[in-house]
């Protein structure tokens, strides 16, 4: 049968559209790195720390690590490579679980830049290098993972404002950077969930964040060998917990404190910190958590019935 040639017409329109819908849904389509480009563009800053890991945030040899890969070492090799370079341990941060290490002598070598992770989103994917069960001491190579945020904001013991991934981590990735793909460092991977005893990878596994580590490297630095304490709002008690999602409840405060001497009062609600929602009495400490003694922060407080109200404390 005979197409007329009306119809022909209207066909080659309709499919030359079409291509035109498909050309250019296929130029907005996000598109993905090269990831093997990336890796060979990060890899020489993820160094050896002992059985761990960890990653040259300085071309003159400035380390960050895990405090429990350290211990309570004063120096230690990093292995860069194959090749041993003598370090020593600036400060640590205990709560945190971060040290800072130096390299001695150390210049022009391989680092990463720490990124924003505030603009991390749940889903985003992430890359996790560094040295699970010591395979990186065969070729001296990071083994590398590619996971997503699972979670954001988690207070997970000592980590009180932890990323959730489940880029596979295994013991000997502590320490070692949590990167963008960007490649940039928006995290170091610290502690790993385990159940039934095992050491290894369930799929859930938590990096402390980069804005935290940028706000305490310079108390790191500094800290002689010593260690560093992080915020606390002196003389407030706030109601412990999940529960709620409306805010931090106040339960008491201490007179002639600093939370009393702020303004603060028994009742009161906390619903944000320097602009950080405060869904509950666990986000409040962990985001007092990720700030240093000393700080100056303000507070949304909500009062019976009155609208927010800020107050500015400052940390001790």
């Amino acid at each position: 049968m005979r197409t007329p040639p009306g119809v022909a017409a209207v066909l080659a329109v309709l499919l030359i559209v079409l291509a035109a819908s498909a050309a250019s849904a296929a130029s907005a389509a996000p598109q993905d790195p090269d990831l093997p480009a990336l890796v060979s563009r990060v890899a020489g800053a993820c160094v050896i720390v002992g059985g761990g890991s960890g990653v040259l945030v300085s071309a003159d040899g400035l380390v960050l690590t895990c405090a429990h890969v350290v211990g309570v070492t004063a120096g230690l090799p990093v292995m860069i490579r194959g090749v041993s370079h003598p370090a020593r341990v600036l400060g640590t941060d205990p709560l945190g679980d971060v040290a800072l290490l130096r390299i001695e002598g150390a210049a022009g070598l391989p680092c990463l830049s720490l990124g924003d992770s505030d603009a991390l989103r749940v889903g985003q994917r992430v890359l996790a290098l560094g040295n699970p069960f010591g395979y990186s001491e065969r070729d001296w190579q990071p083994t590398v993972t590619l996971g997503v945020v699972s979670a954001l904001h988690r207070f997970q013991g000592g980590y009180s404002d932890a990323i959730q991934t489940d880029a596979p981590i295994n013991p000997g990735n502590s320490g070692g950077p949590l990167l963008d793909l960007a490649g940039d460092v928006v995290g170091i991977n610290g502690r790993v969930a385990v159940r039934f005893g095992d050491r290894v990878n369930t799929g859930v596994g938590y990096a402390i964040p980069s804005n935290q580590l940028r706000r305490f490297l310079p108390l790191l630095e500094e800290a002689e060998g010593g260690s560093v304490e992080h915020a606390l709002l002196e003389g407030v008690r706030v109601e412990a917990g999940d529960d709620g999602g409306s805010g931090a409840q106040v339960e008491s405060v201490l007179p002639g404190s600093v939370a009393a001497e702020a303004g603060f009062r028994s009742g009161d609600r906390i619903v944000a910190v320097e602009s950080l929602p405060v869904p509950n009495g666990n986000r409040f400490h962990g985001i007092l958590g990720t700030f240093t003694p000393g700080s100056r922060l303000r507070f949304a407080v909500r009062r019976g019935l009155e609208e927010e109200e800020e107050e500015e404390e400052e940390e001790e």
